[in-house]
């Protein structure tokens, strides 16, 4: 391969082909088209991937672990990755990731994404607070996640409300909802 790009340009581009968010256009130099259709590029990928996945199911337990029950963990963490710059370290990554989720979710998703990145941050000695609507009971999703055996019995219909806080002796309280006033600041998730 002749380069006739700048190093940062080019590592850019290998980058962008790793991550699947770069198409070699008509003028790039035909390595660039012959990585791009490369099963090798596919193996990279895959195992990228896979990589990641593996740190984030050990640092996101509760999120990875719902992710994994739900059939949703390659589809969503590829999203991730591909639409986000990232660092190496997965106490960086973590967080991140769980706040993207947070954000980009809905329903079960973005809450449990939510309590672990509160309860991550309570771990960490960080002064947190929040409250959280469940559309159920948060406590047989969070005793199946932790048994690693999530079930549909598991999800019982209902609104509770969850706070966490570190000035909570147990992390969080919850207590069920009779009737629901949605503020501007919240929302109540629609989809399961």
């Amino acid at each position: 391969m002749k380069n006739h790009l700048p190093l940062a340009d080019l590592q850019k581009k290998i980058l962008g082909l790793v991550k699947d968010n770069y198409l070699p256009e008509y003028g790039d130099e035909n390595y660039f088209h012959s990585v791009a259709k490369s099963s090798n590029l596919q193996l990279v990928r895959a195992i990228a991937l896979w990589w990641r996945q593996n740190h984030l199911e050990r640092y996101c337990f509760f999120t990875s672990r719902f992710l994994k029950a739900t059939g949703q963990m390659e589809t969503t963490t590829a999203r991730y990755f591909q639409a986000n710059n990232h660092s190496s370290f997965i106490e960086e990554i973590g967080p991140h990731f769980l706040s993207w989720l947070s954000k980009n979710t809905i329903g079960l998703t973005s809450i449990i994404a939510r309590f672990e990145l509160g309860m991550i941050a309570i771990n960490r000695n960080e002064a947190y607070e929040d409250e959280i609507v469940w559309p159920c009971d948060p406590f047989p999703i969070i005793y199946g996640l932790v048994q690693n055996d999530l079930s549909n019995e598991s999800i019982q219909s209902g609104s509770f409300s969850m706070t966490l806080s570190d000035k909570i002796i147990g992390s969080f309280e919850v207590e069920e909802i009779t009737s629901i006033s949605l503020s501007a600041n919240s929302t109540l998730p629609l989809k399961i």
